[in-house]
């Protein structure tokens, strides 16, 4: 579940050589406040409606206009759960994508699929966190992970597994857990050697962000 499987294609890309006009009637067909800006390959920056709209003259082009930098950066391989973070915390609707190396636009992100990811994860409608681990392939047993959270409290609601591309003979496991505090199961996890890599828990993110989590949860209806 990697930030380069949420790709939309569908989501319009804008040329410094388009006019206002031409950004407004994309977004408005679309049904999309903000579009990503491309010269050629270089990502530019994200143009959105309010700024548009406040253009007096439609046929200028874009190349003038200020464009909104992102302060974050989502790469293809990003994990999924890294971008729902980045999400929670950004106004922006489309997520631009980047390459690693040379920050080229690689495509955008609806954040809608994002919640759709959250709200498959959560379909239980019980609350609860999610962990991600990173392991071989040949030491992966659901038993032995079951046991491990199941020996300090915790179930397993939904698991789901995957082998990155770029990484040969790993794999990723998804857990989704009951608990909104899983800290005593990541230890036990890590004392058996386990590695970690992601952790979303409910009382972590209300402590950082209560209200956005909240509006979050609301959306979902969990």
């Amino acid at each position: 579940m990697l930030a380069e499987n949420y790709i939309d294609n569908e989501i319009p890309v804008l040329k410094i050589s388009d006019t206002v006009r031409t950004a407004v009637k994309k977004m408005e067909e679309a049904n999309i406040a903000q579009l990503p800006v491309v010269d050629e390959h270089s990502f530019l920056g994200m143009l959105t409606s309010s700024t548009a709209y406040m253009v007096q003259d439609p046929k200028l082009t874009i190349k003038g206009i200020q464009l909104l930098n992102p302060t974050f950066d989502i790469y293809p391989h990003t994990h999924v759960l890294e971008v729902l973070k980045i999400a929670g915390d950004s106004e922006l609707d489309i997520l631009p994508v980047l390459n690693k190396e040379n920050k080229n636009f690689v495509g955008s992100i609806r954040k809608v699929s994002l919640f759709n990811f959250f709200e498959q994860m959560y379909g239980t409608k019980a609350s609860g966190s999610i962990l991600v681990l990173s392991l071989l392939e040949r030491d992966y047993s659901l038993n032995e992970i079951s046991r491990i959270v199941e020996s300090n409290g915790a179930k397993i609601l939904t698991v789901f597994t995957e082998a990155p591309d770029n990484t040969p003979f790993q794999m990723l496991v998804t857990l989704k857990i009951n608990l909104a505090d899983i800290s005593r199961v990541i230890v036990a996890l890590q004392r058996h050697h386990y590695n970690v890599v992601y952790s979303y828990h409910e009382e972590e993110y209300k402590s950082k962000d209560q209200e956005r989590l909240e509006q979050l949860l609301k959306f979902l209806e969990i």
